[in-house]
């Protein structure tokens, strides 16, 4: 378990990890309240595909931003090809209803068990 919670790394550091993600052997990553937003998000979402990773807690980032949820779809595509992912946490990242209905979709053809916002399974 790698654990990253509280370090207030940003969108910057959320790219810095993306970048070396899939080199590494994490299997469990907590980025909990760390301040990344939409880019951030979307740079690990992109490359959750090609890492090993089982758990991923993002929960308390912001993984829309308004309109913007290029993060949310990028998130949701993840969900599907990443077949070794059994765990992710997104409680309190901003998803509004439409943001929640994609990823729940996204779930729903995968073996995964999420945590999003209020909705808890």
């Amino acid at each position: 378990m790698c654990s990253l919670t509280n370090n207030s790394i940003g969108d910057e550091g959320g790219k810095s990890i993306a970048a070396v993600l899939p080199q590494s052997k994490i299997t469990s990553l907590c980025l909990k309240s760390n301040s990344i937003e939409v880019e951030g998000g979307k740079a690990i979402a992109l490359v959750l595909k090609d890492t090993q990773m089982t758990h991923f807690d993002f929960s308390f980032n912001r993984l829309r931003d308004g309109k913007d949820r290029s993060a949310v779809y990028a998130l949701a595509a993840a969900m599907k090809e990443c077949k070794q992912l059994k765990t992710l946490d997104v409680r309190g990242t901003k998803l509004d209803n439409a943001a929640e209905f994609v990823l729940e979709d996204a779930a729903s053809v995968s073996l995964l068990t999420r945590r999003l916002g209020k909705l808890t399974t």
